[in-house]
């Protein structure tokens, strides 16, 4: 997983937006884990009108957290995940969602196997899957701060 943390700090870079490290909460990739973070986060004085989930698990638990605080989805904040897991578009609202290709994350990690079994180290390349971004009703427009 610490690739898609490169990953998010480095769309931060390419927008040259400063990384926000003081938003940042930590767990264990299951829904009590995005729970547990989204209520960290929603405590603060200056809470996030937006939480990011590092996988679609955590994102279900962000938004329970949400709706229990009594918190409106997506008017009061927004919630996005990653995975495009099938229960992403069944739950309410809908969850957006990172889609990677799966094909091509099963080819990578095949020619990475095969490397490895004919005793090769595995060929260096970039850790980039192509991805879709699958925007649903779980997020809002970004609206300029007044």
């Amino acid at each position: 997983m610490a690739v898609r943390f490169q990953g998010l700090r480095r769309a931060f870079a390419d927008a040259r937006r400063a990384f926000p490290d003081d938003l940042m909460e930590h767990g264990d990739f299951t829904a009590p884990s995005g729970y547990a973070a989204a209520g960290r986060l929603m405590a603060r004085t200056d809470p996030p009108t937006a939480i990011f989930a590092f996988n679609d698990g955590m994102a279900f638990g962000v938004m329970r957290r949400l709706r229990e605080d009594g918190r409106a989805l997506p008017a009061d904040v927004s919630a996005a995940g990653f995975d495009d897991t099938a229960a992403a578009e069944l739950i309410d609202p809908p969850l957006t969602s990172v889609s990677p290709h799966n094909v091509d994350v099963g080819r990578r990690a095949a020619q990475i196997l095969l490397d490895l079994l004919d005793g090769r180290p595995p060929a260096q390349h970039e850790n980039v899957v192509p991805s879709t971004l699958r925007v649903r009703a779980s997020t809002a427009p970004l609206h300029a701060a007044t």
